[in-house]
């Protein structure tokens, strides 16, 4: 679970999830969720954890480089920069990439309702 009180640190949460730690998703992700990719594709909360969880696409190192929030009672948006290693089937890369999350608080925790990337 993430704490409410933790708002500072979903994002790192989110990221090290992606990276290593798949199956702490179901706990991250609102039921509800989207994810807008760099290439403007849309996946749902299922989607999301099926694709990584295939494997076509591995995320390592997660660094979250900058990060602005607004938040009020129970929204919290963060706008940022994640620098992270990228591997699909026949390439690594390093990555600098823009995300916009908006977390939305259920009085127990914070889960991720939307994420947008941009290259």
């Amino acid at each position: 679970m993430l704490p409410l009180l933790d708002l500072g640190s979903v994002d790192r949460v989110f990221f090290e999830a992606i990276s290593s730690q798949i199956d702490r998703l179901e706990h991250v992700l609102y039921d509800r969720f989207a994810y807008r990719t760099t290439a403007g594709t849309i996946l749902g909360k299922r989607e999301l954890i099926q694709y990584l969880g295939g494997h076509r696409i591995r995320v390592r190192s997660p660094v979250i480089l900058e990060i602005d929030r607004i938040t009020t009672d129970r929204t919290s948006v963060h706008r940022g920069l994640v620098r992270m290693v990228v591997n699909d089937e026949s390439n690594e890369s390093t990555i600098t990439t823009g995300f916009l999350h908006v977390w939305i608080s259920d009085d127990l925790q914070w889960r991720l309702g939307y994420r947008e990337a941009t290259l």
